[in-house]
């Protein structure tokens, strides 16, 4: 009996120590890199690859990316992101690299403010950020949030948006309502386009459609592996058509894009394919480039 005893324990004992040991090792953890590769197709048939490296810590309040296309001798580009603020007072600042500056404001009656336009939530999707980019300042949650691209602020996150940096699937309790934008009026200097649009979801929170003035977005079909949506965006003399596929098992989007400069009549198609996604958890944060590719075993 004796025996049993001291080998249960024994058992025991091990077990602990394999789980402080993981758990230490997870904590030791503090950065993911990861890898995204992005097959873009212009309209004259000719492919490149895109290539964007980020590094991240594990609260994710300051992301770095690299960007480069795999053509011998070009060297990436870097991006930097980060927030400024407080968790006293409702508002902070998201701010990068090259001059970008989102202001988001927490308001009353679950709404957030990015910028000028104002996000009405519901009240789960509203306390979950209020949580991420207020207290945990998390760049990556305002990307995601923000995927949609209708607001003026879009450009200044591209190396960010529309990505799936993380594997990151969507929660269907997490719902936009309804948003009010206001874009730039490039014709004139001193206007601004004021549009609202409404979110729906079909029974299982999966969106269903954008309904905008100026941005529509509609779930065009719905198969086993995929969620194919449309979208028509049509503001200061041009209109943008774009077909995204949506992988339900990988999280990846390929788009397609067909764009009209309306006022001369010109038009532009490209396609563009996330086609890789490699994530790697470090201990010490990368100090450049060249150990980002050594990590991520790459070539540049």
């Amino acid at each position: 009996m004796r025996y049993r005893f001291l080998l249960i324990l024994i058992i025991s004992i091990s077990f602990i120590t394999v789980q402080v040991a993981h758990a230490q090792v997870q904590k030791n953890q503090q950065y993911t890199v990861s890898l995204i590769q992005m097959a873009v197709k212009d309209d004259e048939d000719v492919s490149t690859i895109e290539n964007y490296a980020a590094i991240f810590s594990q609260d994710t309040d300051t992301v770095i990316i690299y960007k480069w296309n795999k053509i011998d001798g070009e060297k990436p580009s870097r991006y930097t992101f980060w927030a400024e603020g407080n968790s006293i007072g409702n508002t902070i600042r998201f701010l990068s690299s090259d001059g970008a500056d989102i202001k988001v404001t927490f308001l009353p009656a679950s709404r957030i403010a990015i910028d000028n336009d104002v996000y009405f939530l519901n009240k789960p999707y509203y306390d979950f950020l209020k949580r991420k980019l207020l207290l945990e300042k998390s760049v990556m949650d305002l990307a995601f949030f923000l995927r949609d691209g209708y607001g003026d602020y879009d450009s200044n996150l591209e190396p960010l948006t529309r990505k799936n940096w993380r594997n990151q699937k969507e929660n269907p309790a997490h719902k936009i309502i309804s948003v009010e934008v206001k874009n730039k009026n490039h014709q004139t200097d001193d206007q601004l386009h004021h549009w609202t649009a409404t979110y729906t979801y079909n029974t299982i929170g999966i969106l269903k459609g954008i309904s905008g003035q100026y941005y529509t977005k509609k779930l065009f079909l719905k198969t086993s592996s995929e969620l194919i949506y449309h979208t028509d965006q049509n503001l200061d003399r041009t209109a943008i058509e774009t077909q995204t596929y949506q992988n339900i098992k990988t999280l990846r989007d390929s788009v397609v894009v067909n764009w009209t400069q309306l006022s001369t009549a010109k038009d532009f198609h490209y396609s563009v394919k996330q086609s890789k996604l490699k994530l790697l958890n470090v201990e010490q944060k990368p100090d450049n480039f060249e150990e980002i590719t050594r990590l991520l075993d790459l070539k540049k």
